[in-house]
């Protein structure tokens, strides 16, 4: 007897447990259990940020826990406005198989030589209205910044030449206005064009040489030319000594300078207040 109410006791309770253990189940089908991943994405920001990229790198024991990155913010960047320097570039004197000073054959004859001169240096009146044509058939130069020429400063190029040529006991050079023209062109072009070298790439790359004979059908056996640039300078200090000075404190210029076989010289000097551009163009010759 008492073993029959003690394994009704033992089948009620299995019974219990049974309907709990169901009841559970029956809670855990409705219920759904969130499922983390084994491996945890991590985002860290690399040493030296390109573009403001992430590396995204995969830790295979990670734990299952988040990672926050903080925004960054990069530290503002001021620039200080630039004052470029003057700039000469290497002379140009165009006579056989010479480069930087370039130099160009003459052109079907020898070269001819003036007799020596004596008389002391010239200082020639600026002309009134220097000459800026261009020959037909030589593309007129764009307005892309506002120029002026600067008068004056060319024609005092021609003493304080002469003056470093007198020093060397060198015979004074002639001021050719039909030069003029072809130095002021070719300021011109560097200004509109912004560039600064000795060839000329709006006309085929030509050379000086050929800007003068082929282009301004000037007529010389050889040819010399020295450029110059700054920027960030007003127009004051644009001078024809400061140009010189330049110009002698540079060996290949200071060569072109005292060439004793250049008989002619001219220039032209071209400014624009837009960024206080300054170009420099100085023509020898031999005719």
């Amino acid at each position: 007897m008492i073993t029959n109410k003690l394994l009704a006791l033992t089948l009620s309770l299995f019974t219990a447990g049974s309907a709990a253990t169901g009841a559970a189940g029956t809670a855990t089908n409705k219920t759904q259990v969130p499922k983390f991943p084994t491996q945890q994405i991590v985002q860290k920001q690399t040493t030296n940020p390109q573009n403001s990229g992430q590396t995204i790198n995969s830790s295979s024991n990670s734990s299952n826990t988040s990672t926050v990155t903080k925004p960054q913010t990069e530290t503002p960047k001021t620039e200080v406005p630039v004052k470029e320097q003057p700039k000469v570039e290497a002379p140009v004197t165009q006579q056989p198989k010479v480069e930087a000073p370039k130099v160009e054959p003459p052109v079907k004859e020898e070269p001819k030589a003036e007799l020596p001169k004596t008389e002391a240096p010239k200082v020639e009146t600026p002309a009134t209205t220097p000459s800026t044509t261009v020959p037909s058939g030589v593309p007129a130069n764009p307005n892309n910044k506002s120029f002026v020429y600067l008068d004056t400063v060319e024609k005092e190029i021609l003493t304080y030449v002469n003056q470093e040529r007198a020093k060397a006991g060198l015979n004074p050079l002639t001021w050719e206005e039909n030069m003029r023209p072809i130095a002021r062109y070719k300021s011109n072009n560097m200004l509109q064009y912004n560039y600064f070298e000795h060839n000329t790439p709006s006309l085929n790359n030509a050379s000086p040489m050929d800007l003068a004979t082929k282009y301004f059908k000037y007529n010389t056996n050889s040819y010399g030319e020295n450029i110059f640039y700054s920027q960030g300078y007003p127009e004051g200090s644009t001078t024809a000594k400061y140009l010189v000075d330049q110009w002698m404190n540079s060996p290949g210029h200071r060569a072109n300078i005292l060439n004793a076989n250049w008989t002619k010289m001219s220039a032209g000097v071209v400014f624009s207040s837009q960024g206080n551009y300054a170009y420099a163009t100085q023509h020898f010759s031999t005719n």
